[in-house]
């Protein structure tokens, strides 16, 4: 009765009917045994990993803030920062796991079985640290020939190049990618950090063909706090950082809108609920993490 109660009182409450009012099916990614084991099987091995290197968090900290404070620009200071991250003279130290990096998961969230994934050409927009392309190829054995990666920091873009993936540098409207190039599109839990979030969207829909899907994961409400504080004031977002379901709602009706706009349709299958564990200067850190898939 009590689980019941503060269900209905949650924000997941709110996400399923949303999903519901835009005829998608919602997943609490938390209440499936299997995949959530994984994620705490890995949780306890970066717990370990933290507890051991916690002086070095704290370097790697002040390197990160340095890097990040060293322009006036948001896009190059994040950029500056996750370089500190995924390059640098002591290479990389970051790592994150979510529910997609689990082959059920991958499965629940994509709506894209484990056999069918394998014949798809794939970009990850956001790569990061790149877990998602090395997991698509080692576990659900995509090819590496269609797979590529993107980021805005140029040490993730060496990373994903070094892993044998095609790697592009830079912001998503300005990357040298032909319309209609991918069947699958992810944009990995870069919202909060995003100048230009429209523009992402559009991108994003441009790249995959009709008929694929754009798998958005993100933080909910969005706050924007990754950006410099002038442009967290003057720039114009899509999300305005009220609630995760608010938030994920403007989101949808901004690609449901792209998508009319050139004459595509955009419908949202599924909203999935989980956590993402990253593991970075800060030491580590459990995050929420909402998936949002959408055929486009």
């Amino acid at each position: 009765m009590f689980e019941f109660i503060d269900f209905f009182l949650s924000g997941d409450y709110k996400i399923r009917t949303l999903a519901n009012r835009l005829g998608a099916e919602f997943v609490s990614l938390k209440s499936i045994p299997s995949v959530m084991a994984t994620m705490q099987g890995q949780y306890r091995l970066f717990r370990q990993e933290a507890n051991m290197r916690a002086p070095f968090f704290s370097e790697m900290n002040a390197r990160a803030k340095i890097a990040y404070e060293s322009t006036s620009d948001s896009d190059t200071a994040i950029a500056n920062m996750y370089d500190a991250e995924y390059g640098g003279d002591v290479g990389p130290h970051y790592a994150y796991l979510n529910s997609l990096l689990n082959i059920e998961g991958f499965e629940i969230i994509t709506g894209i079985s484990r056999s069918d994934v394998k014949s798809l050409n794939i970009i990850d927009l956001g790569a990061g640290s790149n877990e998602l392309l090395r997991f698509l190829r080692d576990e659900l054995k995509v090819p590496s020939e269609n797979l590529a990666g993107s980021d805005i920091s140029p040490a993730s873009r060496d990373l994903i190049a070094k892993d044998g993936f095609a790697a592009y540098v830079g912001r998503t409207e300005l990357l040298p990618i032909a319309p209609e190039s991918y069947d699958v599109s992810f944009l990995s839990y870069f919202v909060d950090y995003d100048t230009n979030q429209h523009a992402t969207f559009d991108s994003a829909i441009k790249m995959t063909r009709s008929g694929g899907k754009v798998v958005l994961e993100g933080l909910f409400p969005c706050t924007s706090f990754g950006l410099l504080p002038k442009d967290r004031e003057t720039l114009k977002f899509v999300t305005k950082g009220e609630s995760a379901a608010d938030d994920i709602e403007l989101v949808a009706q901004d690609f449901i809108a792209i998508g009319e706009s050139f004459g595509r349709k955009v419908q949202v299958e599924r909203i999935c609920v989980g956590e993402r564990y990253v593991y970075s200067h800060f030491g580590l850190v459990q995050l929420p993490s909402y998936f949002l898939t959408l055929s486009v």
